[in-house]
């Protein structure tokens, strides 16, 4: 030991402060390192644990949900004629221009049928937010999927309107 008491009062520090850095991350590794990892799993667990306790119970209550779900697909009528009906009948009603009622896409997915509407018509913007509601709630003939607003040019008679496509969709059980 006859270096360490010839080194310089600096170097001495300097060694010292390099074995305490030595050590820390020595005691990081093979002690605080296990133990932050421990209470992380701890806690990944006891989480679990409360999700679990709880399951039977979310289970049942999604279960509910899908029966229910499932009763109101099967009772859905789904009438196009009305549909027209209320759709001309508010357009009427409200200065906006039905312009096109295009055949409806019938898409089948396992026990269901979804059918989209597309219906776009002409006129104000607060009109036309209307009607999606009329449809959607007021009568409930079906849910709103997408509505597409566009302002457009008619060169022909130089003028702009207000366009909006909007797509109605029901679903429905096969028979």
């Amino acid at each position: 030991m006859s270096w360490l008491q010839n080194t310089p009062p600096r170097d001495k520090l300097r060694y010292l402060a390099g074995a305490f850095v030595l050590l820390a991350l020595l005691a990081y590794s093979l002690g605080i390192k296990k133990t932050i990892n421990s209470y992380r799993t701890y806690s990944s667990n006891t989480i679990a644990l409360e999700q679990a306790q709880t399951a039977p119970e979310q289970i049942r209550k999604y279960r509910t949900q899908l029966a229910k779900l499932d009763n109101n697909l099967n009772r859905v009528q789904y009438d196009r004629e009305l549909l027209f009906e209320q759709v001309n009948t508010f357009c009427t009603n409200n200065r906006l221009t039905l312009t096109k009622f295009a055949p409806e896409h019938r898409q089948e997915q396992n026990d269901y049928i979804v059918i989209t509407n597309p219906i776009e018509v002409q006129g104000n913007f607060t009109d036309m937010v209307r009607l999606a509601y009329h449809l959607e709630y007021s009568q409930r003939l079906g849910h709103m999927a997408s509505v597409d607003f566009r302002l457009v040019n008619d060169r022909r008679l130089k003028k702009k309107y207000l366009s909006g496509q909007l797509y109605l969709k029901n679903i429905v059980g096969k028979e």
